[in-house]
């Protein structure tokens, strides 16, 4: 009956760890009171107020798939120091159409 406890002491702990572990790594770089910026990951990004809503425009989600990360999973986009523009669309995609 005890080894019982003790698992479940050290299963609560190792959950506990792993959380809050996970958490603190996520944790914006950043902080504003400035309603029109949103603190992400990898910095600050100014949104811009379209209609009733904030949108938040170009912001990258990985890094760009050139050379040796072509073919390869995703990884997180790089930090920006200072504030981002988030008020227009990145560059598409140039894409050639057959004919």
């Amino acid at each position: 009956m005890r080894q019982i406890t003790r698992f479940r002491k050290v299963l609560a702990l190792l959950v506990f760890a792993l959380t809050a572990s996970s958490a603190a790594a996520q944790v914006p770089s950043c902080t504003t009171n400035d309603p029109d910026v949103a603190c992400t990951v990898q910095g600050a990004v100014r949104g811009v107020v379209e209609g009733d809503m904030l949108a938040f425009k170009g912001i990258p989600y990985a890094r760009p798939p050139v050379g040796p990360l072509r073919w390869k999973p995703a990884e997180a986009a790089e930090s920006w120091p200072g504030e981002r523009d988030g008020s227009r669309f990145g560059a598409i995609c140039p894409q050639i159409i057959a004919q």
